[in-house]
């Protein structure tokens, strides 16, 4: 068995931001990894539903998600997330729940930053990144 298959997996992304301390801008409690993934997500609602909108993960940490979209997504709306790394590789299913809405920078799409409602583990954390 070739060396590489039984050492831990290092994390593949570049911290973002350390947790914050003391009197800072950034409230994020836990650090925060770049990561670019595609994924599915639909508000949850008893209305009746369209199609899946589609996003791109920006961000990830154990407890947040910054994602960014087409269309806008209300603060205080509740999502259902379908990420996936590579076809047929790791899905994984999340809840979470809307807490800031920006305008991009350099084009028309939203950055929308969630809670998750479900703590990630930090070997689902690597999974996902």
């Amino acid at each position: 068995m070739a060396l590489w298959k039984w050492l831990p997996r290092a994390r593949k992304a570049t911290c973002l931001a350390p947790p914050a301390h003391g009197t800072t801008r950034d409230r994020r409690a836990t650090a925060r990894y770049r990561c670019r993934l595609n994924c599915y997500y639909s508000p949850i609602t008893l209305a009746p539903k369209g199609p899946p909108g589609m996003a791109r993960v920006r961000d990830l940490s154990t407890d947040g998600i910054r994602l960014e979209a087409v269309h806008p997504l209300p603060p205080g709306t509740f999502i259902a997330l379908s990420l996936q790394t590579l076809p047929g590789q790791f899905m994984r299913q999340l809840r979470a729940r809307v807490i800031r809405l920006s305008r991009a920078v350099r084009d028309d799409r939203w950055i929308v930053g969630c809670h998750l409602t479900t703590e990630l583990s930090e070997q689902e954390l690597d999974a996902l990144l």
